[in-house]
Parts: C-alpha cells; sequence; structure tokens
C-alpha cells in the first residue's frame, strides 16, 4: 500500500515537471539584455562617468541589487542614512542570483565600478549627511549598530 501511493505521488512529481513551463516569456530575453548592459558597463570609466554625471547634476550613488541593495564604497555605518536621505540608482541586471559564471564575474566587476564611481561622487559631496546621521563618533550615545551572530 505504501509502496503504491509513493509511485502515484512520485508519477504526479514526474507529469507535474514534464509539463513546467519554464521561465516566464521574455525572461530570458530580458536576463540577456541585462548582461549585455552589464558586459558594457564593466568596460567603462567609472571615475569619468561619475565626473560627467556631477557636470549634469546627477549626484546620486550607484546601487547594486542582491539580496539587499548594496550601495559600494560608501561607509557601512552610514548605509542606513543613505537608504532613507538620497536616491541611488541600481545597476540594471545586478541580482543576488547570478545566472551562470560570466553573470557571477560580471556582478563582481559591476561592484567595483560602483564602489569607484560613488567615490568620486562621495568626495564631490563632501559627503553631507542629514543631521539626524552626523552625530559625532566620539560621542558615547553614538554607537553603530551591533551585527547580528
Amino acid at each position: 500500500m505504501k509502496a503504491a501511493r509513493a509511485l502515484v505521488v512520485g508519477a504526479g512529481l514526474v507529469a507535474a515537471l514534464a509539463v513546467s513551463p519554464g521561465p516566464p516569456a521574455g525572461a530570458l530575453a530580458e536576463m540577456a539584455t541585462a548582461v549585455d548592459e552589464l558586459r558594457a558597463l564593466v568596460k567603462r570609466d567609472a571615475e569619468s562617468d561619475a565626473r560627467a554625471s556631477i557636470a549634469a547634476g546627477n549626484l546620486k550613488f550607484l546601487a547594486v541589487a542582491g539580496f539587499t541593495v548594496h550601495v559600494p564604497g560608501v561607509e557601512s555605518d552610514r548605509i542606513g542614512c543613505l537608504a532613507g536621505a538620497e536616491q541611488v540608482d541600481v545597476i540594471p541586471g545586478t541580482a543576488d542570483a547570478p545566472q551562470g559564471l560570466e553573470h557571477r564575474w560580471l556582478l563582481e566587476e559591476a561592484t567595483r565600478y560602483a564602489s569607484r564611481y560613488n567615490t568620486v561622487i562621495a568626495a564631490h559631496r563632501g559627503f553631507t549627511l542629514p543631521p539626524a546621521c552626523q552625530a559625532p563618533r566620539t560621542d558615547d550615545t553614538w554607537k553603530p549598530a551591533r551585527r547580528r551572530r
């Protein structure tokens, strides 16, 4: 009886997998486009691009999408302040689940690009933060968030 039940369940799983529709329509083409955009981005000069953005009046930081949105090149204890006070542009094609070895490499390179870009933007801005985020580091009342273990 248990063997027959297991056989029926197993056959049902095989049937379900056999008719699986695969990725949503257009998802593969969208991913290919995103990878192409990342390929082009990592060949660019981040510092020159940042200076061009500054000249155009765009002082947004670049972010990399992953499990969370990461702003490379910005001190980690200030990220919480940036999220509420600054706008960031997320680099298209970045994600927490690389779609192969090339995509993984492109994500690493995009992170390096964003770090160099953000360093120029932060230097130009003098890295000004809203008053709530400017607590002095020597003050005993201000402590960075504790890391979870």
